[in-house]
């Protein structure tokens, strides 16, 4: 685990928990030490120090260091707090989970502690669902134990191609992600993948010339995305697939979409309308 992650995750429990978190690190090093070495029986007795609590750590450190019957036993005390309700911990929690790569892990903190199959992930500097964040990490198990549970994704499709796996982009493109399909076929373009921008356009019949809006409130990546291209922080659009293959002057994948019709938003005559008021809508010319 980084130092980076470790301190995150302090400051985080540190604003959830105010006193109830012991702030000191070398006592956090300390108790996971005792998972790491597995010494039940001290964290049985760090555990029943408060009756009627349970130190938030050691349920994060049940899942990181797969222990998954301590884990079941500190759940139904944690409950009890008002912080098990916030969706700031539900976030953390639950990204803990999938980071584990243990699908057992998983189920314990989804059933018992979030129970909720929309729930919306926003916790280091990451947004999106649950089946989002699976394919963020690559997790090929954990991703077809959620699409098994007809788990759906906003951005599954864009952190798919974002991987560089085309059987991966398949397997999500039919999870509603689909409708971020055009900013996927950009994010494809941009980096070069071309078996992955042939998927779009011959099997999935995805326009070269289509384009994306995009909006602030989007998630970090999307944001990150465009800030390159140093755009208006309001919201604005992409170039047309073609358009942003020139962008990037790779010419195999420019000659490719002209062959398919492609063409830029300059030679199509065409200038895009503001950004609007819905959410997201899919745009070709």
């Amino acid at each position: 685990m980084s130092n980076f992650r470790v301190a995150y995750l302090l400051i985080v429990l540190v604003l959830l928990f105010g006193c109830s978190v012991k702030k000191d690190a070398k006592y956090y090093k300390k108790v996971e030490n005792l998972f790491i070495d597995n010494k039940i029986d001290k964290i049985l007795k760090i555990a029943g120090k408060n009756e009627n609590k349970i130190d938030v750590n050691l349920i994060f450190f049940s899942i990181r260091h797969n222990k998954p019957e301590l884990l079941k036993r500190f759940i139904p005390r944690s409950l009890t707090s008002d912080y098990a309700k916030n969706d700031l911990f539900k976030s953390a929690i639950i990204s803990e989970a999938i980071d584990s790569g243990s699908v057992e892990m998983f189920k314990i903190v989804d059933d018992q502690i979030i129970n909720d199959d929309d729930f919306y992930i926003k916790y280091n500097n990451f947004e999106g669902t649950k089946l989002d964040k699976a394919v963020q990490c690559g997790d090929k198990e954990m991703i077809d134990y959620l699409l098994s549970k007809n788990s759906k994704g906003v951005w599954t499709l864009c952190y798919a191609v974002q991987k560089n796996d085309i059987e991966l982009v398949d397997k999500v493109f039919h999870t509603g992600s689909g409708k971020t399909w055009d900013f996927a076929l950009v994010v494809a373009v941009q980096q070069g993948s071309f078996d992955i921008i042939k998927y779009f356009i011959e099997q999935k019949k995805i326009s070269p010339n289509i384009y994306f809006e995009w909006k602030p409130d989007y998630p970090p990546f999307v944001r990150e995305f465009y800030e390159l291209y140093q755009v208006d922080p309001g919201g604005g659009y992409t170039e047309t697939a073609t358009g942003e293959a020139l962008r990037f002057m790779n010419m195999m994948v420019v000659d490719y979409l002209r062959s398919k019709g492609g063409k830029s938003m300059k030679e199509l005559g065409f200038t895009p309308p503001k950004p609007s008021e819905e959410f997201h809508s899919d745009h070709t010319h």
